[in-house]
């Protein structure tokens, strides 16, 4: 049945790996944000996209400095777009703030998970894109 599932709704598995994704970041898990990101990566062909996630994730294990780090390198990638450049650049701002720890964890969720909603929203037709809208919408609530 989940070979099926697999192939009829691909999309939607987009969607439900970002779901997953983003409650891995915020529960600190590397692992699970890494595979899930991998999976949304490599299907709309933005292959750091896990190392955003791993940058996120080491902030919400209280490693700036990591996060930091590591944004710095994927600031070097030649592949970025100007788009894409910028907004890594913003989390990076966000992860040497003097927000409270709290604060910058919630700021650079809610900025990862948007960047890689528009991503996903970019790479879809006209009419998915409003199912995409609603589901980013349903999503913040949940996360």
């Amino acid at each position: 049945m989940f070979s099926v599932v697999k192939s009829s709704y691909p999309k939607d598995q987009l969607i439900a790996y970002l779901i997953l994704g983003s409650s891995a970041v915020h529960n600190g898990d590397l692992t699970t944000a890494n595979e899930m990101f991998t999976i949304i990566g490599e299907y709309i062909d933005k292959p750091w996209l896990p190392s955003v996630a791993k940058a996120v994730t080491f902030a919400f294990n209280g490693s700036f400095f990591n996060a930091v780090d590591m944004l710095q390198v994927l600031l070097s990638d030649p592949s970025l777009t100007q788009y894409e450049r910028v907004k890594l650049a913003e989390l990076k701002v966000i992860a040497q703030s003097s927000l409270s720890t709290t604060q910058k964890q919630h700021a650079m969720a809610n900025l990862a998970d948007n960047f890689v909603f528009e991503k996903i929203k970019s790479s879809s037709s006209g009419l998915y894109q409003q199912y995409l809208t609603d589901l980013q919408s349903y999503a913040k609530g949940i996360i």
